[in-house]
C-alpha cells in the first residue's frame, strides 16, 4: 500500500527550508525523526527511515502514518498517537520489522506540537536501543554473576562460622609488621571478647594464659618467625568473662612475594571438654584398675575381626599361667589350649550371642593353667563392644577354685545339717509316737485311782496328775504334729466351721489353766455369723497354741483377749491379745520358725520346744489363711492375728 501511494503521487517539498542546514544536520542523527499533522499526514521524515523502512524520509511526506506502520503496529500506536493529539508528551518501546524482516528494538517519543494552545501535530522521535538492550542484558547478566558470587561466599562464610562454631575454633591472622590482627566470630567467643571491638595486640594477649604458657607460646610464635616452622601446642587459658579452661593452639607462617615471612595465621580450638572428658576417663581406667586389682579380676577383649585375644592386665595372665609375651593370643588356638574340652562350646555359644549392647554373657567353667597345667574353675563374664570396629567383645575373669572348693564344702555341710535336722524331727516324732503309747494307761489308770479312792489329798493328787498327763498328752500331739507338718501329711476336713464356736470350744479347754494362772480371761465375740472351709479341731488346735502362749508368757493378774471380726477385705479375723511381756524385736523376724523359743521366765512353768507358733501358722496356711504378730504398747504386750477366707470368694 505505502508502494502504491508513494508511487501515483507527485513529489512535495518536505519543508520550507528543505534545502536548508538544519534538516541537514537532521539526516545525519541515527534516529528516526518525522512531523505528522493533527491528519496524521507525514510532512517531514529524515533519511533514518530509508534505514529502517527502506523507504527515503522525502518519500514519506503526505503519506498517512497507518500506511507506513501496517494496521498491526498502527492499532498498537494508536492509544499513544491519540495522547499526543492530546497535548500528552509520549514515550513506549516497540519491537519494529525492517525491511530485512529484523526486529528492532525501538524507543519511541511523540512530542505534542502546540501552537496558541492547539495540538498542530506532533514530532515523532525513534531510536534503536537494541544496542543498549543487548548491553542491560550483559550487564544483568555480569551482575547476577557477581551477585551469585557474592552469595556463594557469604554462604561460604556462614558455613564456615558455623563449622567454626560447631568445632568451637577460632582463627586469627597476625601482620607482623603492623601488629595487627583479624580474628574470626568464634575466637571472640573463646576469649569472652565483643565481636565488635578490635582484637588486642600481641602482647596484651599475655592476660589470657598462666605465665608459663605465655613463655611457651612467645618462644613458639618467635621460633615461627625465624624459621618458618609451625607450632602446635595446647594452654591453660582464662578468659575476660571470667572462664578458664584449655585450648589447642596452631600456627604458621605466611610469606610474601620476596619470600619474607609477612604475618602468622593458625586456630585456636577450645579443649576445656575433651580435656575434663579425658582426665575423667583416665581416672574411671585407674578406678578400673584398682577395682579390678582389689577383685583380683583380670581383663580382656576379643576382636572378632583379627580373631585376637587380648589379655589386658597382669592379673589375667596369671590366672590364666601366660606369659607376658603372649598378651595377644590367637582366640581358636588359645581357646583350645585354655579351656576344658567340655566347655569350649560354652564360650564359643556365649561370645556368638553377644550382638547387642544388652546382651551379657556370665559363665563358670574349667581351664588348665598353661604355666603347670593346673585344672583351675573361673568365672568369665563378657558384653558387646559398640566402639569395636568388628563388634568386638570385652570381659573379665576371675579364678573362683576357692569359692568352688569351699561352696562345695559348705553344701556338704548343709546337706549334712538338713539330714541332722530331719533326723532330729523323725527322733521327736518318734518320741512322741512312744510316750502317747506309755501315757495311754498312765491317764486310764490314773483315773481309775480318782474313782476308787476316797481319801481328799489322793484325789487332789491325781487332779494334779491328770492336768499333768493331758499337758504332756498334748505337747507329745504338737511334737507328732510337726512331723507331719514338715512333710506335708496333715490332712484337713473342708466342712462349714462358726468361728465364734471354735473360740468357745477353744476357751472351754484353756480356761481352767488361764484360772490357775491368775489371768482374766475376756471374750468378744462378732455378731455376725462368720463362716469358714477348713477343718474344726485344727483350729481350735491353733487357737489353743496361741492362748497357752499368752498364758505362759503373762505375768500372774495378767490379762487375755481373745475376739472375732471381719476384716476390710471380707475375711474373718480371730484375734488374741496379752499383757505379757511381748516378743524381743530380735526374735520377731522368726517368731513362727520351728524351735524358736521366747525368753524363759520365772513365773512360767513350761517354756515350751518351740513348736506352737510353728503348727499355728502351718495349719492356718493350709487354710489359706494368715498369722501376724506384732507388740502393743498400751498395754504392754502380744497380740496375734489370723486371717482366714470365707470360702464364699
Amino acid at each position: 500500500m505505502l508502494e502504491q501511494t508513494l508511487a501515483g503521487k507527485k513529489s512535495m517539498p518536505c519543508l520550507a527550508i528543505a534545502n536548508g542546514f538544519p534538516l541537514r544536520v537532521l539526516d545525519q542523527v541515527s534516529s528516526m525523526l518525522a512531523y505528522w499533522d493533527k491528519d496524521l499526514t507525514c510532512k517531514y521524515a529524515n533519511c533514518a527511515y530509508g534505514q529502517w523502512f527502506g523507504i527515503d524520509g522525502k518519500d514519506l511526506v503526505g503519506v498517512h502514518i497507518s500506511e507506513l506502520l501496517g494496521p498491526k503496529i498502527f492499532a498498537l500506536n494508536s492509544p499513544f498517537i491519540l495522547g499526543a493529539l492530546a497535548g500528552q508528551p509520549q514515550t513506549f518501546e516497540r519491537l519494529i520489522p525492517g525491511p530485512d524482516g529484523v526486529l528492532r528494538n525501538s524507543l519511541a517519543r511523540y512530542h505534542p506540537d502546540i501552537s496558541d494552545g492547539i495540538v498542530q501535530g506532533f514530532v515523532v522521535e525513534v531510536t534503536d536501543v537494541g544496542p543498549i538492550k543487548v548491553l542491560e542484558a550483559a550487564l544483568r547478566e555480569e551482575i547476577g554473576m557477581k551477585e551469585r558470587a557474592l552469595r556463594l561466599l557469604e554462604n561460604r562464610q556462614r558455613a564456615l562460622e558455623t563449622a567454626q562454631e560447631m568445632g568451637n575454633i577460632g582463627s586469627w591472622l597476625w601482620e607482623v609488621e603492623s601488629d595487627v590482627s583479624t580474628w574470626s566470630t568464634q575466637l571472640y567467643r573463646i576469649f569472652g571478647l565483643n565481636p565488635l571491638e578490635l582484637p588486642p595486640p600481641l602482647a596484651d594477649c599475655q592476660r589470657f594464659y598462666t605465665p608459663a604458657g605465655w613463655t611457651a607460646l612467645q618462644a613458639a610464635i618467635f621460633s615461627t618467625l625465624a624459621h618458618g616452622l609451625p607450632y602446635e601446642m595446647q594452654l591453660e587459658f582464662f578468659a575476660a568473662d571470667g572462664r578458664s579452661g584449655w585450648i589447642e593452639v596452631k600456627g604458621q607462617a605466611q610469606r610474601g612475594t620476596d619470600e619474607l615471612i609477612t604475618s602468622l595465621f593458625g586456630t585456636v580450638q577450645d579443649i576445656t571438654l575433651t580435656k575434663r572428658q579425658s582426665a575423667a576417663l583416665q581416672n574411671q581406667a585407674q578406678r578400673l584398675e584398682l577395682a579390678l586389682a582389689a577383685g583380683d579380676i583380670g581383663s580382656w577383649e576379643w576382636d572378632r575381626g583379627s580373631g585376637n585375644i587380648v589379655w589386658e592386665n597382669q592379673r589375667a595372665l596369671d590366672i590364666l599361667g601366660i606369659e607376658n609375651s603372649r598378651r595377644i593370643s590367637d582366640a581358636k588356638s588359645a581357646l583350645t589350649e585354655l579351656i576344658h574340652v567340655d566347655d569350649v562350646a560354652l564360650i564359643y555359644d556365649g561370645i556368638a550371642s553377644l550382638q547387642s549392647e544388652q546382651h551379657r554373657m556370665h559363665l563358670k567353667i574349667r581351664i588348665f593353667r598353661c604355666s603347670d597345667h593346673a585344672m583351675r574353675w573361673v568365672e568369665v563374664t563378657a558384653k558387646y563392644n559398640p566402639s569395636s570396629l568388628h563388634k568386638g567383645v570385652v570381659g573379665t575373669i576371675s579364678d573362683i577354685s576357692d569359692q568352688i572348693k569351699a561352696y562345695e564344702a559348705m553344701s556338704g555341710m548343709i546337706q549334712s545339717l538338713k539330714q541332722a535336722e530331719s533326723n532330729k524331727t523323725d527322733f521327736l516324732a518318734t518320741l512322741g509316737h512312744e510316750l502317747k503309747n506309755f501315757l495311754a494307761p498312765i491317764s486310764v489308770g490314773v483315773q481309775t485311782l480318782s474313782i476308787l479312792s476316797q481319801d481328799s489329798e489322793r484325789a487332789r493328787v491325781s487332779a494334779l496328775v491328770m492336768r499333768q498327763v493331758a499337758d504332756l498328752t498334748r505337747l507329745v500331739d504338737d511334737v507328732y504334729d510337726v512331723r507331719r507338718l514338715s512333710h506335708g501329711q496333715i490332712s484337713l476336713e473342708h466342712n462349714q466351721v462358726d468361728v465364734n464356736l471354735v473360740v468357745r470350744d477353744a476357751v472351754e479347754l484353756i480356761k481352767s489353766a488361764i484360772a490357775r494362772a491368775g489371768h482374766t480371761l475376756h471374750v468378744e465375740l462378732d455378731a455376725s455369723d462368720l463362716q469358714v472351709v477348713g477343718d474344726r479341731v485344727r483350729l481350735i488346735q491353733a487357737l489353743l497354741n496361741l492362748l497357752n502362749n499368752a498364758c505362759k508368757f503373762t505375768p500372774s493378774g495378767g490379762r487375755i483377749d481373745v475376739s472375732t471380726s471381719v476384716a476390710d477385705c471380707g475375711h474373718v479375723t480371730l484375734t488374741v491379745a496379752d499383757t505379757g511381756i511381748g516378743i524381743p524385736s530380735h526374735l520377731m523376724p522368726a517368731i513362727f520358725d520351728l524351735y524358736v523359743q521366747g525368753i524363759p521366765t520365772t513365773y512360767s512353768c513350761l517354756h515350751g520346744l518351740g513348736i506352737g507358733l510353728y503348727l499355728v501358722k502351718g495349719i492356718v496356711e493350709l487354710h489359706g489363711g494368715t498369722v501376724t504378730a506384732r507388740n502393743r504398747s498400751e498395754p504392754a504386750g502380744a497380740i496375734f492375728i489370723i486371717e482366714l477366707p470365707t470360702g464364699r470368694d
